[in-house]
C-alpha cells in the first residue's frame, strides 16, 4: 500500500501552495479534494488555483464538472481513488489537499451505506422552507443538525432524504462505519496558524476575491445557467446572490464572507482536534518535540480536549527532510500538526 501525502487545515492556511512546492520535490501530482473546485466556471469564490500556481505541477480534479452536474461526495472519492491509482501506476508521489477532514476521512476508510438519491422525495424536501427543514433535521438526527451550518440545505436536504429513505439516521449510520480498514496510509500534514494570524489572512483573501471580480463571476454564472446550482449555496457564493438581490450592502457582503469563513475554519479545525486521536493514528509531535501556539491560536480549546496537541516548527528544508523520511516507513496513518508560519 503507497502512502500518500495528504496537506489539510483551515481555508486560507496555505495548503494550495505548500503542496505545489513539495510536488516539485518529490516528482508528484496533486489530487484536489474539494467539492466546489471540481466545477467549472467557479474559480475566484472557491479559491481555486490557477494555472500559473499549479507551476507545471498535474492537478486533478479541477474544473472536471459543469456547473449544472451534480457530484456528491461519494462521487467526489470515487474521482480521487481512480486519479491515485492512475499517479500511482506513473510511479509518481500522490499529495492530497484537502480542507475538509471528513471528505479525507471517506477517502482513506470508505463510505457507510447510504440510500442513493431519490429525486421525487428530494424535489418534495427542497420546495420546503429552510428554517423548516433544519428544525427537522433537529429533531430526528440533532448530531448532524450541529455539525451543519442552519444555511447548509443541500446537506440538510441529504441528511433528511436518509432519515426517510432508511428510517436511520445518517449520524448513526456513520457511526455504525468501524472505519477499521484503511483503503490507504497517510502522512497528513495540518497547517495551523495563530488565530489572529489566520483571521487576517482570511480578511485578505475576502479582499481579494471582492477585488477580482468575485460578483461578475457571481452574475456570470447565473446568467449561463440559473440560480438552481448546488455550488451557488456554498460559502462565498450564497452572500454573493444576497448582495446582487441588495440583500446586502457590500460591507455586509464582506464582513458576511468572512465571518461564516471564520466559523467554517473553526469547523475544520475540529476534525483534526478529534478525530485522529478517535481513529488511532500517530500524532506527531509529542509532548516535549513541540510547542503550543499561544493562547490567541485556533487550537486553544483542544488543551483541555485532547492529549498531546501540540504543533511543531519546522522550516521548510527540516519539514522535506521529514516527509520523505517519514514517506518510507510510515505504516499507520500519522498527523503532523505544523506551525504554518515557520514554513
Amino acid at each position: 500500500m503507497k502512502t500518500l501525502l495528504t496537506i489539510s487545515g483551515p481555508t486560507a492556511s496555505g495548503k494550495s501552495g505548500l503542496a505545489v512546492r513539495v510536488a516539485k520535490e518529490l516528482d508528484g501530482e496533486i489530487v484536489n479534494l474539494d467539492s466546489v473546485q471540481i466545477y467549472k466556471e467557479f474559480d475566484i469564490g472557491s479559491a481555486k488555483i490557477t494555472a500559473e500556481e499549479m507551476d507545471n505541477v498535474p492537478h486533478h480534479l479541477i474544473d472536471i464538472k459543469e456547473p449544472t452536474e451534480q457530484c456528491n461526495v461519494s462521487e467526489i472519492v470515487e474521482l480521487a481513488k481512480s486519479s491515485i491509482a492512475e499517479i500511482h501506476a506513473r510511479g509518481k508521489q500522490v499529495i492530497v489537499v484537502c480542507g475538509t477532514g471528513m471528505y479525507l476521512k471517506h477517502l482513506l476508510y470508505g463510505l457507510a451505506e447510504l440510500p442513493e438519491r431519490d429525486e421525487s422525495l428530494r424535489a418534495e424536501l427542497e420546495a420546503r422552507n429552510l428554517d423548516e427543514l433544519y428544525s427537522e433535521l433537529q429533531n430526528v438526527d440533532p448530531k448532524t443538525a450541529a455539525r451543519l451550518h442552519p444555511n447548509d440545505k443541500v446537506r440538510i436536504v441529504r441528511a433528511l432524504e436518509v432519515y426517510h429513505l432508511s428510517g436511520t439516521a445518517i449520524s448513526e449510520s456513520q457511526a455504525d462505519h468501524d472505519f477499521g480498514a484503511l483503503n490507504y496510509t497517510s502522512l497528513n500534514l495540518v497547517l495551523c496558524w495563530a488565530r489572529h494570524l489566520l483571521y487576517d489572512r482570511i480578511n485578505q483573501r475576502v479582499d481579494l476575491m471582492l477585488e477580482h471580480g468575485l460578483i461578475e463571476e457571481v452574475k456570470q454564472i447565473v446568467k449561463r445557467h440559473g440560480r438552481d446550482l448546488p455550488a451557488l449555496k456554498t460559502l462565498g457564493y450564497a452572500q454573493a446572490i444576497d448582495f446582487i438581490d441588495s440583500v446586502l450592502d457590500f460591507e455586509q457582503l464582506r464582513e458576511q464572507i468572512a465571518q461564516e469563513t471564520r466559523r467554517f475554519a473553526k469547523r475544520q479545525m475540529t476534525f483534526w482536534r478529534n478525530q485522529p486521536l478517535a481513529l488511532g493514528w500517530k500524532m506527531a509531535p509529542k509532548q516535549g518535540e513541540g510547542e503550543w501556539l499561544k493562547s490567541e491560536d485556533l487550537l486553544e480549546k483542544a488543551q483541555k480536549t485532547v492529549k498531546d496537541f501540540y504543533v511543531k516548527s519546522h522550516n521548510y528544508p527540516e519539514l522535506l527532510e521529514f516527509i520523505r523520511f517519514e514517506l518510507d516507513r510510515i505504516a499507520i496513518s500519522e498527523a503532523l500538526y505544523l506551525n504554518a508560519a515557520s514554513l
